[in-house]
């Protein structure tokens, strides 16, 4: 059971004196990149598979450290109407959007 292994690398990292923040943030880089590399990879993410990533990326796009959501954005071909609009009259979230989400941004506005 992979729950129960990980509590147990945790329990072995505390004894060690790594900090659970330094585990997390190492977690979240290593994640991050292989999500990054499956989307850079020719398209890999089944369509219904990154309409479930944008649904869970939407509501953590401009959080500090959560920078892949964007990346998750750019991939897909079509991102829902609300969303694009949260986009548009939010200036901190469309100046850091990547250029893909920009033009998807775009379009709906026309």
């Amino acid at each position: 059971h992979v729950l129960g292994e990980s509590r147990a690398v945790v329990g072995l990292l505390d004894l060690l004196g790594v900090s659970r923040a330094h585990v997390h943030r190492a977690l979240l880089a290593r994640l991050s990149a292989e999500l990054r590399r499956r989307l850079d990879a020719d398209r890999r993410v089944r369509p219904d598979m990154l309409e479930r990533l944008v649904s869970m990326a939407a509501p953590v796009i401009g959080v500090p450290g959560l920078d892949v959501a964007w990346d998750v954005l750019a991939a897909a071909d079509e991102l829902p109407a609300p969303l694009l609009a949260r986009i548009a009259t939010t200036p901190a979230l469309y100046a850091a959007a990547p250029l893909n989400v920009r033009r998807l941004v775009w379009v709906a506005d026309n």
